[in-house]
């Protein structure tokens, strides 16, 4: 049995089931490291850019994020998040991440 001793701090996760397959996306403080081992696991591992936006946990602060996207006509993938102490921080993966991330920047 392998044991791993990573020190690898996963940042934000999302985990669902699908089709009997499990799918777990993951951002960590070392994206290759996790690859690394993940990969060492036996699983099929895939790298993406995502987007994280930290924003005010309040009514209304989402929508205006995803509005600003798609209001650029830039369609949105996927996205979680989960609020901490008055702040939420959403990941987001869109059709165009280096424009939504200009666009969000604005």
């Amino acid at each position: 049995m392998l044991q791993y001793i990573s020190k690898i701090n996963i940042e934000a996760i999302c985990a669902y089931e699908m089709d009997e397959q499990g799918f777990f996306m993951l951002m960590t403080d070392n994206p290759a490291k996790t690859k690394k081992i993940v990969s060492h696991m036996g699983a099929e591992v895939s790298v993406d850019d995502i987007i994280a936006v930290e924003m005010p946990n309040k009514i209304g602060e989402l929508q205006k994020v995803a509005k600003k996207i798609s209001d650029a006509g830039i369609d949105i993938h996927y996205i979680y998040g989960s609020p901490v102490k008055g702040k939420m921080t959403i990941i987001l993966k869109t059709a165009n991440d280096k424009k939504a991330i200009t666009i969000l920047n604005k």
